[in-house]
């Protein structure tokens, strides 16, 4: 890409200001917004023609007759506006190439358009012979996943946690005690439930993971892993990490999960403002966390917590 970093910065800086939520653009100064935006920008134009930041994919990801340099990020002038492009492969699987395109300057909302800029992008990425491509919607996308080729995976929902700490507390928030987890004394339980919920729940495993004991007891030593008890028994888990991801900063959610006896009657939500209560907010914290297209319980929670869904990754067979 024959750009230089202020050049590409200043192409692409509207479109990624026009995707920033404004209750986000309510709280952040234009000095951090644009902090945010030029720190993106900066790492996109870097992969576009650094050949070591390509070299590792390259080596995890080698497909015959493609070189290093098929790797980095590309800029692709289209018939509806310019995009800026990525190989991938989902799951580490070579057998599942897919182009993420990673900035546009237009909407993609028609299937038609979705149609043609697939095979557009086959073409250009044909050394890859890509099957998928994948795009950020921050529009409702329920409509254009009606077609057979077209479906929605990760979305982002995330609210600064003083907002949510001023909106009335959900039902049960009072009849549940909360705690921070002393031990892990519950895994074997959450485990077993965790599994049954795979074997009796449809695409559950495509949806979330279960948390090894390593990553929760590094939760619970940070002090931000609980348990919630209704009755003087254990009702859920939930924890969560300090983390960054480009605008979100604050508290990343690990695990959230309501034992069999519990679920299904309401007590997520009391469960997440319970974590809400404990969580600083001082420094425009947010709690943030991706949530998949078909998992219902965890949107619906999420959205009654009070927290909104920024964008949601769609993908596309092409």
């Amino acid at each position: 890409m024959n750009i230089s970093k202020e050049n590409f910065i200043k192409q692409w800086y509207n479109s990624e200001l026009e995707l920033i939520p404004d209750f986000i653009l309510q709280k952040f100064t234009q000095q951090k917004i644009d902090t945010i935006i030029q720190k993106a920008l900066s790492e996109s134009w870097k992969y576009s023609f650094d050949l070591d930041t390509a070299k590792p994919s390259y080596d995890y990801c080698k497909i015959k007759n493609a070189r290093v340099e098929n790797y980095l990020y590309r800029s692709l002038n289209t018939l509806w506006g310019n995009i800026i492009t990525s190989i991938r492969f989902i799951g580490g699987d070579l057998n599942k190439p897919a182009v993420f395109i990673l900035h546009k300057d237009f909407e993609i909302i028609e299937s038609a358009l979705i149609k043609e800029l697939g095979q557009f992008i086959k073409k250009e990425y044909q050394i890859f012979q890509p099957k998928r491509m994948r795009w950020n919607a921050t529009s409702d996308s329920s409509e254009l996943i009606k077609n057979n080729f077209i479906n929605a995976d990760l979305g982002y929902y995330a609210e600064f946690i003083s907002n949510i700490k001023k909106e009335d507390k959900p039902k049960y928030f009072e009849a549940i005690t909360f705690k921070k987890a002393n031990n892990l004394g519950w895994y074997e339980k959450y485990k077993t439930s965790f599994e049954a919920l795979l074997n009796t729940t449809p695409g559950f495993e495509e949806r979330v993971q279960l948390e090894s004991k390593e990553i929760l007891n590094e939760i619970k030593d940070a002090n931000l892993l609980f348990e919630a008890h209704l009755d003087g028994e254990l009702l859920g888990i939930i924890g969560v990490m300090k983390d960054q991801e480009y605008l979100f900063e604050g508290y990343i959610i690990y695990e959230e999960f309501i034992f069999e006896a519990f679920r299904g009657k309401n007590y997520a939500a009391a469960l997440q403002r319970h974590l809400i209560e404990q969580l600083s907010s001082e420094a425009n914290e947010m709690i943030f966390g991706t949530i998949h297209y078909d998992n219902l319980p965890s949107k619906k929670t999420a959205l009654r917590v009070g927290r909104t869904c920024t964008h949601q990754y769609i993908f596309a067979d092409i």
